[in-house]
């Protein structure tokens, strides 16, 4: 292998991996290269990631573009971001107030629930609805009451067919 490599080389066989499409490492600008001690290369492409911003800026740089219209270019892109923004904001705050709105709904159906299925307590009826039965909704009816009295709980995974109606009947 021979000995001895320069920033130049070190710098081209960067340029030609970020090119390709590549991460610029160690390793592989010494493959590039066919020589290099990994601490020279290092240092090295230090040094080259030090000047890839002026690098990129001169790349970036649109050849024969009067400063007059890259600043109407730099003021669309500037309305275009401040666009974005409120939109963006105005879909979250829609969402928000959604969610607040659903939250709300849940809050009051579970105060109904406790209006209709109170906990059992000493200051309580040990039965829900003041000894009332309610109405069923399906055949698991006395599955769920024999378990209602004994635990006061719903008495399987089927919540929806275990758990009366609500009706305004029940609440009054």
């Amino acid at each position: 292998m021979p000995r001895g490599i320069t920033q130049e080389q070190v710098s081209a066989a960067a340029n030609a991996l970020v090119s390709a499409g590549d991460k610029p490492t160690v390793e592989k600008i010494r493959q590039a290269l066919g020589t290099g001690s990994p601490n020279t290369v290092t240092r090295m492409l230090d040094t080259w990631r030090g000047t890839l911003a002026q690098h990129l800026q001169e790349v970036i740089r649109l050849p024969n573009v009067p400063p007059e219209a890259g600043q109407a270019f730099a003021e669309v892109w500037r309305l275009a971001v401040a666009h974005a923004e409120t939109f963006a904001r105005t879909a979250l705050t829609e969402e928000q107030n959604s969610l607040l709105a659903a939250q709300s709904d849940l809050t009051q159906e579970r105060k109904l629930w406790e209006i209709a299925w109170p906990k059992r307590s000493p200051t309580r009826p040990s039965t829900p609805l003041n000894g009332r039965r309610p109405t069923y909704s399906s055949a698991n009816a006395r599955c769920w009451w024999s378990n209602w009295k004994r635990s006061g709980a719903i008495c399987c995974s089927n919540a929806t067919a275990c758990r009366p109606s609500l009706s305004s009947k029940m609440l009054n």
